[in-house]
């Protein structure tokens, strides 16, 4: 049930709930007033009593000793007191002057007051004002707890009505205007760049939601807001790591060049040298300019892909095209070149891009004695798989589970001196999930690492 429709079966209960209490205990104590009604079996004998005994004694009104010596028997039996007014005013008699009984009255007595006439040969000649008290007959107090199960009804009407006033003061406090107000006070923080104002409310309302939306939305708000600041920083050190990596090679290019115009290179192996020098450090720089591109269109989401359906059996000349290409590098490489058949979906060239990347980044940190790249393909569950390995330095633990961010270099000092912008590993988990697949890595220092391509075998996605 929602916030308006629990606020408007609230208002129902607030004006249906007293009244049908008050109508209810009004009836409960009719009843009881019926009931002793019905008990009394002398209702009118009782007044017509009374009233012939105050017809009688009038003549002796004048002594008030003989008149209420006369009437005392009623007073007493009806538990009653009389007052005798005469037609000009003048109060003749008063019973409680007289009466030595300790009578007790309640705040409903005074309801219960009857007038008499009396009269005297057929001409009226005063008035007997009856007071009942709380013990005389129902014929006498009829009046008075009439007037108190009104009282009664309407005073349990009112105490239940104020009790759920304050319920529902309790409720919109608690359920309104508590998740509004630390809805404002968590707006008010996120304003100033505080994310972490708790928000305790919890229900199904709209409220409810609204608060669960608005955590998670903040959530969303400052997990961005950090990734931006991460990324902001990969820019500074992106703009740092460029602006030394292609000055460094720039700069060595320059030398050689000037070298070569000076004329400093004399003989035709020196001159050779230089040209292959410049050569290494424009192919440097080419590499960083390649990765800076990709990494463009990664940002522009405009990687084209250019998936085919094929066997994976092609893969073999592309494994000793790069065989050839760690070879030449004056690395050594072990390259299996028994693959398992199976139909994948990619795109040769970026799959290409990917292997090289791998075996790029495993070329910088393998000794150029004893190190060796392995490449291998074989078959798990639903995917094939492309494995790179080598013998290098290894990754450290705690920057593992960050090789494939953006911009990311390990160890900073290190990883410029082994090149590269921090790119090529965050290009090719990107081209990997672009093919449906994933790339893990294990490493470990000193011992090398194994990067896994997983490509989902066709017929077999879930």
């Amino acid at each position: 049930m929602g916030v308006r429709s629990r606020f408007f079966t609230f208002i129902i209960i607030i004006v249906i709930v007293p009244l049908i209490v008050s109508v209810l205990t009004f009836a409960i104590s009719m009843s009881r007033v019926v009931k002793t009604i019905d008990n009394e079996t002398d209702i009118e004998t009782n007044f017509y009593v009374l009233e012939q005994v105050l017809q009688d004694s009038y003549d002796q009104i004048n002594n008030s000793d003989q008149f209420y010596e006369k009437i005392s028997p009623y007073l007493r039996e009806f538990d009653i007191e009389i007052q005798i007014v005469s037609l000009a005013g003048t109060v003749l008699f008063e019973s409680d002057q007289l009466s030595r009984d300790d009578r007790t009255f309640n705040l409903f007595d005074r309801f219960n007051t009857y007038t008499v006439s009396i009269f005297q040969n057929n001409k009226k000649v005063a008035t007997a004002n009856i007071k009942a008290s709380a013990n005389s007959p129902a014929t006498f107090t009829v009046n008075g707890k009439l007037v108190s199960s009104v009282f009664v009804s309407v005073g349990a009407g009112l105490i239940t009505f104020t009790t759920l006033i304050v319920l529902f003061i309790v409720y919109v406090s608690r359920h309104i205007l508590t998740p509004i107000e630390q809805l404002n006070d968590a707006t008010l923080l996120m304003s100033d760049g505080d994310f972490s104002y708790p928000l305790t409310y919890k229900s199904r309302t709209e409220l409810g939601q609204l608060t669960i939306a608005f955590q998670q939305m903040r959530h969303r708000l400052a997990d961005s807001i950090k990734e931006r600041q991460k990324q902001e920083q990969s820019r500074r050190e992106l703009i740092a790591s460029i602006s030394h990596d292609l000055r460094t090679p720039l700069a060595s290019i320059q030398g050689y060049v000037e070298a070569l115009q000076d004329g400093i290179a004399e003989d035709e192996a020196t001159k050779q040298k230089y040209f292959a020098t410049i050569q290494v450090k424009t192919k440097q720089v080419n590499r960083l300019i390649e990765d800076l591109f990709e990494f463009s269109k990664l940002e522009l989401k405009q990687l084209q892909m250019n998936v085919q359906p094929m066997n994976s059996s092609f893969l073999a000349e592309m494994f000793v095209q790069i065989e050839a290409d760690i070879l030449q590098k004056g690395a050594r490489a072990a390259v299996d070149l028994n693959i398992p058949s199976a139909p994948i979906e990619i795109d040769p060239e970026r799959i290409l891009q990917v292997i090289q990347n791998l075996v790029n980044n495993a070329l910088r940190y393998i000794d150029d004695e004893c190190g060796v790249i392995q490449l291998r393909s074989y078959l798990k569950d639903k995917y094939f798989v492309i494995e790179v390995s080598d013998n290098g330095t290894g990754v450290a633990a705690e920057n593992l589970p960050y090789i494939f961010d953006r911009f990311y270099r390990g160890e900073k000092s290190r990883s410029r001196s082994y090149g590269g912008a921090g790119l090529g590993l965050a290009i090719s988990k990107t081209i990997v999930e672009a093919h449906e697949g994933h790339i893990d890595v294990a490493s470990e220092i000193g011992k090398g690492t194994t990067f896994k391509i997983n490509l989902p075998i066709a017929g077999r996605k879930t």
